[in-house]
């Protein structure tokens, strides 16, 4: 809560088949980044009862605070037009203040992290039944976040792409390797039998 400007989940909308604004649900905030396909329209005559800092704006970090299956999955909104989002009660909005979106995805993103998204976990950070859980707003505000200098935030963000540009990489020579092991599999089957 003292590294961020605003955090607040979202507000339930009143949805249009149309409109000017959409809205940003659980099904949007994916691993892989943001997929508005899924994503609603709110109805334009209710866009009054949303106050400014409700619009989503370009750097904001949406965490999925509900939803077994869902919860804990986070990205940064990295480009909106002015007014055009607004997030659903299902999830989260962290607007950092003087601290990279990034660094603090790569933080939240990270197994020690994740793992306290489990009811097991012996310190969770979510509440609920396992029909229905939950990440409060409050667990969020509470969150402690490290903080290294702003230059060394950038440093660890550009490592960190790095690596996951690297893991990419061996994944898709590990996919080209087994395609090649089939194929090698199948003709020496193939001659055995001819």
């Amino acid at each position: 809560g003292n590294v961020t400007s605003y955090i607040q989940r979202g507000k339930g909308p009143k949805y249009n088949s149309s409109g000017s604004v959409r809205v940003v649900s659980q099904k949007c905030v994916q691993w892989s980044g943001f997929s508005l396909d899924k994503a609603r329209f709110i109805d334009d005559g209710s866009l009054g009862a949303y106050d400014g800092e409700r619009f989503l704006q370009t750097n904001d970090l949406l965490w999925n605070s509900t939803g077994t299956g869902t919860v804990g999955r986070i990205n940064v909104l990295d480009h909106v037009s002015e007014k055009g989002l607004v997030a659903d009660t299902h999830v989260t909005v962290i607007r950092p203040l003087l601290i990279d979106s990034n660094f603090i995805w790569c933080y939240i993103a990270a197994p020690f992290i994740q793992t306290r998204i489990e009811l097991s976990h012996v310190n969770p950070l979510i509440s609920g039944t396992t029909n229905q859980v939950e990440l409060n707003k409050s667990t969020v505000v509470c969150l402690p976040i490290p903080i290294p200098p702003l230059k060394e935030e950038h440093r660890i963000v550009a490592k960190v792409d790095e690596l996951m540009a690297l893991c990419d990489q061996l994944k898709v020579q590990l996919s080209d390797a087994q395609t090649i092991q089939t194929h090698l599999a199948d003709a020496i089957v193939e001659q055995a039998t001819t």
